[in-house]
Order: structure tokens, then C-alpha cells, then sequence
């Protein structure tokens, strides 16, 4: 109800008596308001009234009807009681006007049966039927005139937008104002293109309820035609689609969180895929890496022994100079021969325990001509530093590439800094004690994209010439090979920070082995067993001027045929992979069958997971990796034989 019509039934005491008396009578009865022409109270018999005129002409008695309306207009005019017969609604409307204090308040409304139903008729009570059928549907069943305007709505309806069954005249601001302010647009579009071009399809919208709350509804129309063709009215049912829409967000929702979970899936597959073509990458290499390296170590090896063998024989200072340079240049080879065995995480384990500084302190003058003189490098050693079981060769190599990159960020001038310090942290397993080495520098720093691939093999962000790409991911094979792990921080104009975690070590430093240590012989006898002519011919050269009796054999069955001849050795000097039939675990067990407790030294150029150590896992003897020195290869002779560890059974 409008507050205009609020207002006028709160006008006036008299029309509030007036109103109580018509409320519970049986004969249909109103008061109009004498301003507007409309109802503002109807009784539950005049509700009655209209609904079954408005179903079945889609017509107002009152408001709709020229005859009507006419009448009203008389009485108010006249200031005297005015009646119409209307027998398309069978009932005789009276009007007569109310005064109070003189002044005209309203105007009453009777309807009187223009005849009696005759007895037996079912109309009457089939109407009652379907109005009975009509109000309590859940349905929302509505009529309207072909303009749009409401006129009449069932129980439901009412219920559900004013909360309850008596009004006194349809509200169309309450209507329309209860439509959702996102939906009314829609609405009234689909409304409009409905009356124009009769659209069948409905239209769904949010309706708020007497409570304020509002709830989804779909409705669907149909225009009601007189036999002319003219429009009567518009009849509407409207349903309650709220837990539909409900379901249908949850769905939305759930295909929603479907849909992100397969982009996430994807993302996690396009990462894994990237993630298996750098594996696929670093295998390829690393393959490469460890095949020239042993070539190379070979190689090496031979040319050291015969250096070394040359040098024994030369007395010109001159020749020994040259020979010295020589000696240097393998060493270094020997070292970047080392470096691709490391890069392909196959690496002889060297590892000893040692105490950062002490490493630190014998390349500190090597770093610091590295970086250069307009680079600030500055050494922090934090309190109780711990030792750390590493090769040391690798920890150097590891620290120094890390120096370089830091002065090509900062672009040969800036602030670099190194710290050691303990640290207790847990990296995919339980927490462990640490030392933390952290290089750091000012420089330019790396984006997210550049960070993501600086341990991709062959990726560098160096000009051509400046880099190879391998520097980082020799630093990371190193790390992983020393049971460490590694974090990189960097932000664009922010510098770098790169840490490495490796396991502290609570024994003291050890003592480093000497290298050049003279080697006493006692002319033991030796057999030789490689498949390599050159390095059989030369490891033979070097022992034999080592005074050492020297056999040879290129295979492990001619071995086993020399022993089996009656061939006495003090012991053997085997490659540990070997062409043919038979390998060295033959060999092994032909010197237990025989009962020959012969001890047996291993040599390779092989990386140790290339190693066939499945086959000999029952015969724990030692591995000599090449390249090394005659002298190296004399002390441990020596060791194995003044030990003489016999062959286990």
C-alpha cells in the first residue's frame, strides 16, 4: 500500500470504524479514496469479488470499467448515492459518499448479487475451486493490465511481498522497488520485448520479501486476448528458484576451483616438463663431461708420468725449467679435468675435514687480484666456526666462481663480501648444524626469469667470451656432492646474496697428505693388468725406474694364465674396467679359487658411479683416480704392501 493510501485510512476516526465494521461482513464492500478514485480498503468478500472478475475478464471492477467509474464520479459530484448494474460481473455496485466534520473522507462501496446462482450451478463453486487451487500454490500467480500495471496477485504473492493477505489496493511501487537494482533492466526489457514481440522465453531476477531478504525467481507470461484479438491483460506465473541458483553457484564454484586446479596442474606439469628437459639437459652433458674426462685424465696421466720420468733424466737447468712448466700445465689441466668431473656430480670423493678459514686464507690473495683493485672484498669469520668435510679443491672452485660473478655484477667496482658463520636449519629433512658460507655482493642483481635458470647447464647472462654457463652449476654439483644445500636472494638493482649450507663437522682439521714424498722400494714385484697400450707402457716405465720388478697383461684371462704358470707378484695394478669377457671381479676370484692372497690395487679414469662396484662389493679393495702423480701412486704401493691386507675369503 502506498503511504498515500495509508494516509488516508489514517485520516479520520470515522473511517477507521467504518473499516473495522466492513472488515468481517459478508457482503463484498469497500471505501475508495475520493482523491486518487481507488480502493483503499476492500473486505475479504470484495478481495474475493475482484479476483474471480480479474481471472476471468482480466478487468478491475471498479477501476477498470467506464460504467463504474462513471457512477463513482456521479456520487461524488452529487453528493448522493449513485448504483450501476455491471452484468459481466453479476453484481449491482452502490456507492455512496462518507462525510465527517463536513468534509467528504471517502466513498462506500457495496456490490449486491444481481441474481441469485441457480440451484445446482457448479460455476460458483468451481470458481471457488480454483481460487482455492490458485492461493495456495507455491506459485506466484499475477495479472496485470497490457501497460504493465499489476492488478492482481494470489496469497503467495502477497505473502511473500507484504507479509500479509489484507491490502487494501495493489502497491506497483512496492513491486517494482522490490526488484533487485542489478535486475530491474533486464526485467523490464524482457517485460517490454515480451509485450512487443511476445517473447516466450521468461526471465530470471532477485525479488526482496516482506523480511528484506531477497530471493531468486524466474517468471513466464501470457497475454490473454479477447475474441476481437484486442489485449486484456497479461497473466504471469512467477517461481522460486533460489536453491537452484544456490546449487548452481556452488557448481559454478566448484567448476571455478576445477578449472584453477587444472591450470595449477598444468603449470606444475609445464614446470615439471621444464624441470625434465633441464635434467635431460644436464644428463646429456654430464655424459659428455665425464666421457672426455676420462679420456683427458688418461691423457694426463700419461704425460705427467713421462714428465716426471724426463725430469729424473735431465740435467740441463733450461731443459728443467721447461720441463717444470710442463708439470704446471698438466696440474692445471688435471684441474679443469676435475672441474668437468665435478660439473657432472661424478667426482672422486677427496673429501677431508678442514676449517674454512684455513681453505680461505691460501686463496685470499688469488681472490683478491681475481676481483681486482676497485673491488671491495671484505672476510667475515663468525665466533666457534666449525669444520666443514670437503674436497678443498671444490670448496676453492666453488668460492672463486662465486667471487667473479659478484665482481662482473657490480661491473668490476663495487662492495663484495664473504661471511662464515654457523647456522642450525632443517632442509628437507630433520634440523642439522651448518656452516653458512655467504657470498654477497651490490651489483645489478637477477630477475625472477634469470634466477629461475642460473643452474641450467650453459645458461649465462654474460657477454660472448665472458662466460660458459657452467660456473653455477659446478657450484651446485658441489654442494649437492658435500650433503649441502644452497639459497640464492636477488632483486633487480637490489645485488645478490648466495648461501651455501654445508654440514658442520665436529672432528679438528685434518692434516693434509704431503705429494712430494720420497717413495723406498724394496723390488717388489708388480703385475700390470690395462687394456690401454699406452698407459700399460707407461705406468710400466714409471714403476720400473721406481725399481720395481714389472709384468704386463692387456686382459684378465691372460692374467690369470701368468699366475697359473707360476708367475710370482707381490701385487697387482689393475685398470677396474676392462674390454673382454672377464673383468676384475674374475680376476679376484681366481686369486681366492687359487688360494693366491695376492693384494690388488684398482686404478681408473672413471668417475666412481661409473664404476662396476656391484661386481666387486665382496672384495673391498682401494681405487687410485687418475690423473696422480708417480709418487702417489709409489706411497700408496708402499702402503698397500707393507699393510699386506690379504685377499678376503
Amino acid at each position: 500500500m502506498k503511504a498515500s493510501g495509508r494516509r488516508f485510512l489514517n485520516s479520520d476516526p470515522l473511517l477507521r470504524c467504518v473499516m473495522d465494521s466492513m472488515r468481517h461482513l459478508p457482503l463484498p464492500c469497500a471505501l475508495l479514496d475520493p482523491v486518487s478514485r481507488k480502493v483503499g480498503f476492500g473486505n475479504a468478500a470484495f478481495e474475493r469479488l475482484i479476483q474471480r472478475h480479474a481471472l476471468a475478464h482480466g478487468l478491475h471492477p471498479v477501476n477498470d470499467d467506464r460504467q463504474a467509474l462513471n457512477a463513482l464520479e456521479q456520487c461524488m459530484a452529487q453528493a448522493q448515492a449513485a448504483s450501476v448494474d455491471l452484468p459481466l460481473l453479476g453484481y449491482s455496485l452502490q456507492f455512496a459518499p462518507l462525510y465527517s466534520t463536513g468534509n467528504l473522507v471517502a466513498v462506500q462501496c457495496h456490490a449486491q448479487q444481481l441474481r441469485p446462482a441457480p440451484t445446482g450451478e457448479r460455476t460458483p463453486r468451481l470458481q471457488r475451486k480454483m481460487m482455492k487451487f490458485i492461493n495456495n500454490t507455491p506459485a506466484h500467480i499475477w495479472l496485470s493490465r497490457p501497460d504493465g500495471q499489476v492488478f492482481w496477485m494470489n496469497d503467495p504473492l502477497k505473502r511473500y511481498l507484504y507479509g500479509t493477505l489484507e491490502l487494501g489496493r495493489m502497491d506497483q511501487d512496492r513491486w517494482l522497488t522490490s526488484i533487485h537494482p542489478d535486475d530491474i533492466n533486464r526485467t523490464n526489457g524482457w517485460f517490454l520485448d515480451f509485450l512487443v514481440n511476445g517473447a516466450e522465453s521468461g526471465v530470471d531476477f532477485r525479488l526482496r520479501g516482506s523480511d528484506g531478504e531477497y530471493c531468486w525467481f524466474y517468471t513466464t507470461a501470457h497475454i490473454v486476448h479477447a475474441e476481437s484479438g484486442q489485449a486484456l491483460y497479461v497473466v504471469g506465473i512467477t517461481v522460486n528458484i533460489d536453491d537452484f541458483k544456490h546449487r548452481e553457484r556452488q557448481q559454478a564454484q566448484a567448476l571455478a576451483d576445477i578449472r584453477q586446479e587444472h591450470q595449477s596442474d598444468l603449470h606444475k606439469m609445464a614446470q615439471m616438463q621444464q624441470e625434465l628437459v633441464m635434467v635431460q639437459k644436464r644428463e646429456l652433458v654430464e655424459q659428455l663431461a665425464s666421457g672426455v674426462s676420462h679420456d683427458l685424465n688418461n691423457l694426463l696421466f700419461i704425460m705427467n708420468l713421462n714428465s716426471t720420468m724426463l725430469k729424473k733424466r735431465v740435467q740441463d737447468e733450461q731443459a728443467l725449467l721447461h720441463l717444470d712448466s710442463i708439470h704446471k700445465t698438466i696440474k692445471k689441466a688435471s684441474h679443469l679435468a676435475a672441474q668437468m668431473v665435478s660439473f657432472s656430480a661424478r667426482k672422486p670423493q677427496a673429501a677431508a675435514v678442514m676449517h674454512p678459514q684455513t681453505m680461505m686464507s691460501d686463496i685470499e690473495s688469488l681472490m683478491r687480484n681475481a676481483v681486482g683493485p676497485d673491488v671491495q672484498l671484505s672476510i667475515v669469520y663468525g665466533d666457534e666456526l666449525g669444520c666443514v668435510k670437503v674436497d678443498r679443491g671444490y670448496f676453492e672452485n666453488a668460492l672463486i666462481n662465486l667471487a667473479l660473478n659478484g665482481r662482473d655484477a657490480m661491473e668490476l667496482k663495487g662492495e663484495l663480501q664473504i661471511c662464515f658463520f654457523n647456522h642450525h636449519a632443517a632442509f628437507d629433512g630433520p634440523a642439522r648444524d651448518f656452516v653458512a658460507v655467504e657470498v654477497s655482493d651490490n651489483g645489478s642483481g637477477m630477475s625472477e626469469a634469470v634466477k629461475a635458470r642460473i643452474f641450467e647447464p650453459f645458461y649465462t647472462t654474460k657477454p660472448v667470451g665472458r662466460g660458459t654457463g657452467l660456473g653455477m652449476p659446478m657450484v651446485l654439483g658441489f654442494v649437492r656432492q658435500s650433503d649441502g644445500h644452497i639459497e640464492v636472494h636477488s632483486e633487480l638493482g637490489q645485488g645478490t646474496r648466495i648461501r651455501l649450507y654445508l654440514p658442520r663437522c665436529d672432528r679438528e682439521e685434518e692434516a693434509e697428505t704431503p705429494q712430494e714424498q720420497a717413495v723406498q722400494n724394496r723390488g717388489e714385484s708388480l703385475l700390470i693388468l690395462e687394456d690401454d697400450t699406452f698407459v700399460r707402457d707407461t705406468l710400466a716405465h714409471a714403476l720400473y725406474d721406481l725399481g720395481y720388478k714389472v709384468s704386463t697383461a692387456h686382459s684378465t684371462d691372460v692374467a690369470i694364465k701368468y699366475l697359473h704358470t707360476g708367475l710370482k707378484v707381490d701385487l697387482i695394478v689393475s685398470d677396474i674396467r676392462l674390454s673382454g669377457d672377464y673383468g676384475p671381479a674374475n680376476l679376484l676370484d681366481a686369486l681366492m679359487d687359487r688360494g693366491l692372497q695376492i693384494p690388488v690395487l684398482f686404478t681408473t679414469s672413471h668417475a666412481p658411479n661409473e664404476l662396476p662396484m656391484g661386481a666387486l662389493q665382496n672384495h673391498p679393495y682401494p681405487v687410485l683416480f687418475r690423473p696422480f702423480s708417480i709418487n702417489e701412486l709409489g706411497l700408496r704401493i708402499q702402503q698397500i704392501l707393507h699393510s699386506r691386507t690379504p685377499v678376503p675369503h
